[in-house]
Formats: structure tokens, sequence, C-alpha cells
């Protein structure tokens, strides 16, 4: 489940981590989350809504060497902060 909602003037969004696990395969571009990120960052009013922070429950950094882990951190790093423009990643 992914979402957005405004609150004082910020913009919040929940993404969908599981993308590597297979239960939200549509985290890169051209999947359905990715593509809506996409879209609802493009509305939002950056004078109102100068804060954007988006959070997830999976970690971007971990201990271990798991391909999955590093795999979600790079997409979430280099696409979505780069990119889309997201200011602070939880």
């Amino acid at each position: 489940m992914y979402y957005s909602f405004n609150y004082g003037n910020t913009h919040i969004i929940a993404i969908s981590a599981e993308e590597l696990w297979g239960l939200a395969p549509d985290l890169h571009p051209g999947g359905d989350q990715y593509e809506w990120l996409v879209l609802d960052l493009q509305s939002v009013n950056r004078d109102e809504f100068p804060w954007v922070i988006a959070f997830l429950h999976r970690p971007l950094y971990c201990t271990n060497s798991d391909k999955c882990v590093q795999q979600t951190a790079y997409v979430l790093q280099n696409e979505m902060l780069c990119q889309l423009t997201i200011i602070l990643l939880l």
C-alpha cells in the first residue's frame, strides 16, 4: 500500500518497500507505484508544502550483505531522492 497526505506545510508519502520481496513489484520506473509517486510529487505545490518526506518500513542500510536490501537502498536513494526531489527519506 502506498499513499500520501499533507500535514501543516509538509507533504508526507508512504512507500511500499516490499518490491524486492515480491509484494510490490512496482517500485522501479514504469511500475504502478513509481508512476503514482512521480505524479504525486508533480502535483505538490512546493510553495505551500516545501517539505516532502517519504517513509517506508524496510531499512535502507543493514549490517548483512543481503542483496535485496542493497538494491532497495540503491533504488530509493538514487532514483527517488535525486530525481524525484524528496527532501527526507525515513
